[in-house]
């Protein structure tokens, strides 16, 4: 729980707001959206690192069900990053 909220629905708003960062960006080919949707992935990756660092030692447990969505959200993170630096490459060379 973060205050009176759990964590998984805080989980579940991200993703939603990140495929609706990547899907606006896509629908309409514009990189507009980019820097917002990698700022955002920023934010999911720094709340797994929290996130690892209260299952490791502010809990004692590791759920194996939260591995793999933070394994998801460090890829979605990677995937953001590479092709923001693709398409900053793209337009300077």
């Amino acid at each position: 729980m973060l205050g009176p909220v759990p964590v998984a629905v805080l989980g579940l708003v991200w993703f939603a707001v990140f495929v609706g960062l990547s899907m606006a960006r896509h629908i309409w080919r514009t990189n507009r959206y980019q820097t917002v949707e990698l700022a955002w992935a920023v934010a999911g990756l720094l709340s797994v690192f929290y996130l690892v660092y209260a299952e490791l030692f502010l809990i004692g447990a590791i759920c194996l069900w939260c591995t793999a969505i933070h394994l998801i959200v460090a890829i979605l993170f990677l995937t953001t990053l590479w092709e923001a630096t693709a398409t900053e490459a793209k337009l300077t060379g």
